[in-house]
This record gives structure tokens, sequence and C-alpha cells, in this order.
């Protein structure tokens, strides 16, 4: 038990955090949440729980573990108050609390959402607003948020945009389109604005190419479209030349057998080192049961030794209690022999004693 003791002291001197303190007599001590039992006390550490008997502890000082002072802080803090919320995740951190620090940021997320969603009713189309929104959430890391900010900004600025421009040309929408990006606007709300050029000027280049579009064929496909027609027309040649599609690729009929066999020796040679694994470690095994088992006949043979030994001890002792008992035998004997002769000495003294009485009454008469 001491032992165990000091090393977890030792190890525990090392924790900042404040804990429940145990003072043992021999001047170690632990820290954690300790409870109380009539013979001994347990202390619960971040990861196990030891017990200390009773009569070894000097004192204990209590106090708030470092995950019970999270709670107790989290108890008192708004789910709302995102401010509160982050400076005790940074608290947590500080302090080595992953899992408290995981809580933490979770509800700190979801109270940045709550404020996300309160500002962006108060904001409505308000351009500015729209936009003071979005670098919030940037600062805040709220990134699907600061889409959805920065879209609906975008969104109500090419909308007014839209107003001062003639919708049928072209030319001027993707002239705005152009500025537009350069004060960075999101590619996916400058998309609307080349689709009504396409629709104004079904001819108009410049639309195209910002669509991704190409010229192939004589008509303008996107790229995805332009891919898909390579790809056939790729597989068409191959298949005509004699090529197999194996894996998703074209591969010659003599290097696609090659590569089965060289796939099924690959599987055969694993399966060899698998083998192999596995009667290396029933090799460990056996020979870990070979050690355990020359332990254990050691351990029977010390154990053997010492019977014997102990069986020798108690064979002299024996020897030396029936001599012992030989002689206090013959003391008893000598004894009870004495012990007659007095007997006898006592009736003759109780006869001369009686004759001598008779005797004197007899002088009396």
């Amino acid at each position: 038990m001491k032992p165990i003791v000091c090393f977890l002291a030792v190890l525990l001197v090392t924790q900042a955090a404040p804990a429940d303190v145990v003072v043992l007599k021999n001047g170690h001590r632990i820290e954690g949440e300790v409870r109380e039992y009539p013979k001994y006390l347990e202390i619960e550490l971040p990861h196990g729980s030891v017990r200390v008997k009773r009569e070894e502890v000097l004192s204990i000082e209590r106090r708030l573990t470092p995950w019970q002072e999270f709670e107790k802080r989290l108890e008192a803090i708004s789910k709302d108050d995102a401010k509160s919320l982050r400076e005790l995740l940074l608290w947590a951190r500080e302090r080595g609390l992953d899992n408290q620090a995981k809580q933490a940021g979770k509800l700190l997320a979801e109270a940045l959402k709550l404020e996300y969603r309160k500002r962006r009713g108060a904001a409505g189309e308000n351009t500015g607003k729209l936009r003071e929104l979005g670098l919030w959430c940037e600062e805040v890391g709220l990134k699907e948020e600061y889409t959805q900010a920065m879209s609906a900004y975008w969104k109500t600025r090419i909308d007014a945009a839209l107003e001062t421009v003639d919708r049928s040309d072209a030319r001027a929408l993707v002239t705005l389109a152009l500025k537009l990006r350069q004060e960075g606007a999101l590619k996916a709300c400058l998309r609307m604005l080349y689709e009504l050029a396409l629709l104004a000027d079904p001819a108009c280049v410049e639309a195209r190419h910002a669509l991704g579009m190409q010229h192939f064929d004589g008509q303008w496909l996107r790229a995805s479209q332009v891919d898909a027609i390579l790809r056939r027309r790729h597989d068409e040649k191959m298949a005509r030349s004699g090529h197999v599609c194996h894996g998703g690729k074209w591969v010659r009929p003599d290097a696609l057998a090659l590569h089965e066999k060289e796939k099924r020796l690959d599987r055969r040679e694993d399966e060899v080192k698998a083998q192999q694994a596995r009667l290396k470690a029933r090799e460990d095994d056996l020979e870990q049961d070979r050690r355990e088992l020359e332990g254990e006949k050691s351990k029977l043979e010390l154990e053997q030794a010492r019977l014997k030994e102990e069986l020798k001890a108690k064979e002299a002792i024996t020897e030396q209690l029936r001599v012992e008992n030989r002689l206090l035998t013959r003391r008893n004997y000598e004894l009870y022999l004495h012990n007659r002769a007095l007997a006898d000495r006592n009736r003759d003294l109780r006869r001369e004693n009686d004759r001598l009485r008779r005797e004197l009454r007899d002088a009396k008469k």
C-alpha cells in the first residue's frame, strides 16, 4: 500500500489545479476527490483511485477538484453568454481538462450560433450590417454562417446593382460582374450575372468562360461534359485496340494476366507471412509458458527445500522433546519413590506418636 501511495504522491505534485489534499503521517500529500469510510479513505484521481488507511492519515484539506470547479463555473454561465464560455474554454485548456474543454467548445459554438441568428434578424437586408455580420462570423470562426451572411450581402448588392443596368445588355452585365469580382464578390453570387448575360446574348464568350464552359466540336460545353466526351472516346479507342478495363485503367490482356498472377503471389506471400507471424506468436507463447513453468518449478523447489528444513527442525525438536520427556518420566518416577518413602516414614512416625500417647495416658493413670 505504501509504495503505491508514495508513487501517486510524486505523480500528483505536478498537478497545478486544486483538489482535496490528504496529508499522510509520513509527510506525503495526495490530491484528489476524497470519500470517507469508517476504516479508510478513498481518493479519486483523474485516472483511477487509491485507498489509504485512516491510521496513516494526518489531516484532510478540502478543496474543489479542477473538474468540480469547471462544473461550478459552468453553472453560473448563461447558455448564450459567448464571452464567458470562451473564457471558460481557455481556462479548461490551460489546466489540461480536454473533455471539459470540448464540452465548453460545443456550448460556445451553440452560443455563437444563437448570437448569429439574433444579429441576422437585426441585419435584415441592410448591406452594411450584413457585411459587419460576415466579418464577425469570420472573426469568431463560424464558416458556414460566414458564407450565408456574405451570400446575403452580395445578393442584396447585386439586386441593387441590377436596377441600374439593362438586363438585356450582356456586355453591361459582364462588366458589372467583373467589377463586383474585383470587390470580392462570391463566385456563387456572380454566377447569376453571367447566366443573365447568356440569356441576353447566348454568344457572349466572356460569360461562357466565366461559367467554366469550353468551345468543343463546334459547341459550348461545360468542362465536365468535355471530360466525359474525351473519356468515352478514349475508352472506345482502347477497347478497339484490344485493351481490357481493369480497376478503372486500360491494360493489355497479357499485362492483366501478369498482374493477376502477381496479385495471387502477393496474396500467397501475405498468407505465408501471416502464418509465420502466427507461428512466431505461438512460439513466443510457448516460450513464455516454459519460462513461467520454470519459474513455478523454481518456486516449488524452494518451497520443497524450505519444507524439508522445517521438517528437519521439527524432527530435531521432537527428538529433544522425547529426551526431555524420558528425563521427566525418570524424574517423576524418582519423585514417586521418594514420595512413597516419605509416606512410609510418615506412617511410622504416626504409629510412634500413637504409642507415645498411649504410654503418656498410661503414665497419667
